[in-house]
């Protein structure tokens, strides 16, 4: 499955973002940093706005340096300290996009409350202390409370158009949602959820994140992205995909890069005023133009007696 975290950078937690690395790693992981892929290792330190991803059969454990995990499955993808062009209603650290993860926050001790936050397409989720396993992709969403306390808050109204009130769990209770369904609290986690859960959740991992503090672990160069592997980004919601936006516009230079985003402009409409700007320039002077013709006349000024 696939699972996409990000940490937020634009709150007070923005420095502390910025000083995360890569705690453990079990596989091979790959990392997207403005246009270039790279090959991750243990102890790379991470930077606002990177994009990481496991292979499947991987494992990877990001350590904040607070002391806050987050354990990723199998092809995981992973956005650190996106700009939201749509704020939460509290500053979250991660974002859930499809898969697995695993937030462990940290102890709390004076002046640093305990807590973490982070969003899914479908949820805010505040997790108090303990431990709390998360699985989202487009039909389903669940979520497990190893230890602790979650409050899970829905990002979108009902049908109706009335807001959802927020679900508290605790300690043993299992939470799921299906499309089109209510949410459904129980006492235990469903058969279905444990079996594929990612087994390095079942069980506590260590912080590793001190062994790397000041070492320069370099990656390997994997070349120039290509439009499949930034794909789940560029169809994600507009709030979270379209401040990507600059970072990746020099690829339109690629022929393929651009072909790609022709091909599935319906997906990321944003993009048509980059590939297309003198359509964009003439839509522009034609809604001036329309704009002009409805605006009333001035009124006549009297002629002086």
């Amino acid at each position: 499955m696939t699972l996409a975290v990000l940490l937020i950078a634009s709150s007070p937690h923005a420095a502390q973002a910025q000083g995360a690395l890569v705690g453990i790693l079990e596989g091979k992981a790959t990392l997207v940093r403005q246009t270039t892929r790279f090959e991750i290792a243990e102890g790379v330190a991470l930077k606002n706005e990177d994009i990481l991803e496991t292979a499947p059969s991987s494992f990877l454990q990001i350590e904040t340096p607070e002391g806050h995990r987050i354990g990723l499955g199998a092809s995981s993808r992973l956005l650190l300290a996106p700009t939201l062009s749509r704020r939460a209603a509290a500053a979250p650290r991660v974002y859930l996009l499809q898969g697995w993860a695993k937030f462990t926050p940290a102890v709390a001790t004076a002046p640093r409350p305990a807590g973490f936050t982070g969003l899914t397409p479908s949820f805010e989720v505040e997790v108090g202390s303990g431990a709390v396993i998360l699985s989202s992709d487009p039909k389903e969403f669940a979520a497990f409370v190893e230890s602790g306390a979650l409050k899970l808050t829905a990002r979108s109204s009902t049908t109706s158009g009335t807001s959802r009130p927020p679900l508290a769990l605790s300690a043993g209770e299992f939470v799921v949602e299906r499309s089109g369904e209510k949410a459904v609290v129980s006492g235990r986690p469903a058969p279905g959820f444990l079996d594929q859960m990612p087994r390095p959740f079942r069980d506590p991992l260590p912080a590793r994140a001190e062994r790397f503090r000041g070492q320069q672990i370099a990656m390997k160069a994997l070349g120039e992205l290509g439009y499949e592997d930034i794909a789940p980004w560029l169809g994600a919601e507009p709030g979270l995909r379209t401040p990507l936006l600059p970072r990746w516009r020099p690829r339109l230079q690629d022929k393929a890069f651009r072909n790609a985003v022709i091909a599935r402009m319906a997906v990321h409409p944003e993009w048509d005023p980059l590939v297309f700007p003198e359509k964009a320039a003439q839509k522009k002077a034609e809604a001036l133009a329309r704009a002009r013709a409805h605006r009333p006349a001035a009124p006549p000024i009297p002629a002086p007696d």
